[in-house]
This record gives C-alpha cells, sequence and structure tokens, in this order.
C-alpha cells in the first residue's frame, strides 16, 4: 500500500494506492484546497487519520 499527496488540475487530494490484492486499486480523497489536503496529509503522516 502506498500513498501519495497529489495536485490534479489546481486542486489535492490524497491517494492511495492498494496493490496487496493483486490488480492495484486507486483510492482518492475529494479534491480540495491545499490546506485541507494538507492536514489530511499529515493526519495520516502523524497516524491520526481516521
Amino acid at each position: 500500500m502506498s500513498y501519495e499527496f497529489v495536485l490534479i488540475g489546481g486542486a489535492f487530494a490524497v491517494r492511495r494506492t492498494d496493490v496487496m490484492r493483486g490488480a492495484p486499486e486507486l483510492h482518492e480523497t475529494p479534491r480540495v484546497w491545499h490546506r485541507l489536503a494538507e492536514e489530511w496529509w499529515q493526519a495520516l503522516y502523524f497516524g491520526a487519520a481516521h
């Protein structure tokens, strides 16, 4: 499993790629302003994401 902080068309998101079960599965947060995406990324990084 891997995570990415991505910029897509002027908005930001956090993307998770799950390759544990064969074919890769992509999951992505809604595209939002940088500040909110950064909060989500930090929560993930520090183990506080829900």
